[in-house]
C-alpha cells in the first residue's frame, strides 16, 4: 500500500545501517542476542507494514537463530546466514525502481554461454542502441571506444563476433583489421563494418583485411541481426570440427572432458593409472600488457612446441585458457619414459628469450569414479599449495607445482550500499570458475579501496565498482585503476544508473570492461560474471 511506503523505506534503512555494523567493523562480532533481537523486530514490523514475506523470513531465521543458540556471530558466518534479508529488501528497491523508469522495457536474462559480440565505436547512442538491442535478441555485448581497447578485449575475452566503426576519435577501424587480421582469421571471428561512409573505395579495403560484411549507416537492425545469426552459424559449425587450437597446436578446451574420459575408461580395463598435469604461464596478462600480445603470442606457441617435443604420441596436450595448458600423460607401465613437467618448466624458464614464471601442478588418477572436474581443482589445489609456500621459479619439485598466484584471484565489491554489498558478496563467489581460489573483499566507497593494499599488489582482481558514491565515486576509480602500472590485472564491471548516459560514456572511455545498469537483477549481473571472470587466468 502507498499509505505503507515510508515505513517500508524506514525498515529497508534500519536493516541497511545494521548490516554494516555487523558486517564491516573491523574485528568485530554481532552477540547472539542482538541477532535475535534484530530479527524478532524485522518480523514484527514487516508484518505489520505490509511485508508478510518479509516477516515470514525473519522469523523462520529467528527460530533457526535460537535452535543454535550462539553467543557470537562472526561477520563470515552472519553474511550468509542474514543473505535472505538482503536480497528481500534488494528486490523490493529493483521493484520500485523499476516500475519509476523511463522505458519499463522488460530485460530478457542473460544466458553466460550466450554468443559475445565486441562493439568497436565511440558513439554511445548508437553503442547504446545495439546493446540494447543485440542483449534482447540473446547476446552479449561488450564495447571498446579506443583502437587498443578493441585489440585487448580481443585477444582476453576471444569474441564470437566483432562489430567494427570504421571512424574514430583516436584511430580508425582499420587499423584495427590490420592489427587483427591474423587472429580473427586463426579464430573465425566475423567481422561487420558499420559506417555512414559507405563509398566503394572502404567496402574494398574492409574486405581485404577480412570483414564479412558491410552496413552503412543509418542501419536497419533486423538486417543487421539477420547478418549476425548467419555468420555465428557459420562459426558454430567450424568450431564443431575444429578440435585443435590454432595458435599453440594443442585441443581445444572443449575437448577436455572427453579426452579425459578416454584415458579414465583405458586405466580402468588395465587397472592402471595416468596423470593430469596444469602448467601455467604466471603473468601472461603482464606480459601482454608490457611486451605486446603478439609477444606473448610467441611465448604460447614457443611453450607448447616444447611440451610437443616432451611428450609422445600417447598423451594429450590441452590449452585450456590463457596461459593455462592441461596435461594427460599415459601411465603405461611399457612406455617407461618418466613425466616430469617441472624440469621442462625450469628448463624452459632458463631458455627463454622473454623473462617468465611458469607454474604447474599435478596429481596421479586412480580411482574409477574421479570426475574430471574434481581431478582438475585437485591439480589446481596442488599448485596452490606450491603458491602457499612461495617457490621460486625453478625451485619446485614434483607434485607441488613452482610460482606464485597461479590459481588465485580477488573479487572486490565497492558500493556505498550496504544491502548491495552484504548480497553481492555471497552472489559472487559461484560465479568464477571452480579451479579458481577466490578472496572477496567488500569497501564502502572509493577511497577506502584505494587505500587498502588490494588496489596495489599483483594477483588479478574483479572490481564490482558503483559510480556514485561519497568521497571517491567510481568514475575517479576506474581512472586511478587504468592509471596504474598493473592496469591490466583489473577486470572491472561498472554498475551505472540507467539515466546516466554520460557516466556510462565516460566509464567505457577510461577501460570499464563491462557495465550494469542499476536496479539489475542477479542473473544479469551474474551472466556478466560469469563471462568476466572465466577470462581473467588469460591475465
Amino acid at each position: 500500500m502507498e499509505s505503507m511506503k515510508k515505513y517500508q523505506d524506514a525498515l529497508f534503512r534500519n536493516i541497511e545501517t545494521q548490516l554494516a555494523e555487523w558486517l564491516e567493523r573491523d574485528g568485530g562480532t554481532a552477540a547472539g542476542t542482538e541477532v535475535r533481537r534484530f530479527l524478532h523486530s524485522v518480523a514484527g514490523t514487516a508484518g505489520t507494514i505490509g511485508l508478510p514475506e518479509l516477516s515470514e523470513t525473519a522469523a523462520a531465521l529467528m527460530r533457526q537463530c535460537e535452535e543454535e543458540d550462539r553467543e557470537v556471530w562472526p561477520p563470515s558466518q552472519l553474511r550468509p546466514f542474514l543473505r535472505a534479508i538482503a536480497e528481500f529488501v534488494y528486490r523490493a528497491r529493483e521493484a520500485e525502481d523499476t516500475a519509476d523508469s523511463s522505458d519499463g522495457k522488460p530485460s530478457k536474462p542473460l544466458d553466460p554461454d550466450a554468443p559475445l559480440v565486441l562493439v568497436l565505436d565511440d558513439d554511445y547512442a548508437f553503442v547504446a542502441f545495439l546493446k540494447d538491442g543485440l542483449e534482447q535478441q540473446g547476446y552479449m555485448v561488450m564495447n571498446a571506444s579506443r583502437s587498443e581497447e578493441a585489440v585487448r578485449c580481443m585477444h582476453q575475452y576471444q569474441p564470437d563476433a566483432l562489430i567494427v566503426d570504421l571512424h574514430l576519435r583516436e584511430g580508425s577501424g582499420f587499423e584495427v583489421l590490420r592489427e587483427l587480421e591474423e587472429k580473427i582469421s586463426s579464430l573465425f571471428i566475423p567481422v561487420t563494418v558499420v559506417s555512414a561512409d559507405d563509398t566503394r573505395s572502404n567496402r574494398l579495403e574492409a574486405f581485404r583485411l577480412g570483414a564479412d560484411d558491410f552496413v552503412a549507416k543509418p542501419l536497419d537492425f533486423e538486417e543487421l541481426t539477420g547478418r549476425l545469426s548467419r555468420q555465428l552459424k557459420k562459426k558454430a559449425a567450424i568450431d564443431r570440427l575444429a578440435v585443435r587450437d590454432e595458435l599453440t597446436g594443442a585441443y581445444r578446451r572443449a575437448e577436455a572432458e572427453n579426452i579425459y574420459r578416454e584415458f579414465l575408461e583405458e586405466a580402468i580395463n588395465r587397472s592402471g593409472t595416468f596423470q593430469l598435469a596444469v602448467l601455467d604461464i604466471v603473468g601472461l596478462g603482464q606480459i601482454n600488457a608490457e611486451s605486446g600480445f603478439r609477444q606473448g603470442d610467441r611465448l604460447l606457441a614457443s611453450l607448447s612446441d616444447m611440451l610437443f617435443s616432451r611428450l609422445s604420441s600417447r598423451d594429450r596436450l590441452i590449452r585450456y585458457g590463457g596461459g593455462r595448458f592441461l596435461v594427460v600423460f599415459d601411465g603405461s607401465a611399457e612406455r617407461g619414459q618418466p613425466f616430469e613437467p617441472e624440469s621442462w618448466l625450469r628448463d624452459f624458464e632458463r631458455g627463454s628469450e622473454i623473462p617468465v614464471r611458469l607454474a604447474s601442478g599435478r596429481m596421479t588418477v586412480t580411482q574409477a569414479d574421479a570426475s574430471f572436474e574434481r581431478s582438475v581443482t585437485e591439480a589446481m589445489r596442488i599448485m596452490q599449495a606450491a603458491q602457499s609456500e612461495r617457490i621460486p621459479a625453478g625451485e619446485g619439485h614434483p607434485g607441488s607445482g613452482l610460482g606464485a598466484h597461479a590459481s588465485a584471484v580477488r573479487a572486490v565489491i565497492v558500493d556505498d550500499d550496504a544491502i548491495v554489498r552484504t548480497m553481492l558478496a555471497e552472489h559472487v563467489k559461484p560465479c568464477f570458475p571452480p579451479e579458481l581460489t577466490v578472496d572477496i573483499r567488500v569497501f564502502k566507497d572509493g577511497e577506502e579501496f584505494m587505500n587498502d593494499p588490494w588496489s596495489r599488489d599483483s594477483v588479478p582482481c574483479l572490481v564490482i565498482l558503483d559510480r556514485m558514491m561519497p568521497r571517491m565515486d567510481g568514475i575517479e576509480v576506474l581512472q586511478r585503476l587504468r592509471q596504474s602500472p598493473d592496469s591490466g590485472r583489473f577486470t572491472v564491471l561498472m554498475l551505472t544508473n540507467r539515466k546516466s548516459d554520460s557516466d556510462i560514456v565516460r566509464a567505457l572511455e577510461l577501460g570499464a570492461d563491462d557495465y550494469v545498469t542499476k536496479p539489475f537483477s542477479l542473473k544479469e549481473l551474474e551472466a556478466r560474471i560469469r563471462r568476466l571472470s572465466g577470462r581473467m587466468v588469460s591475465r
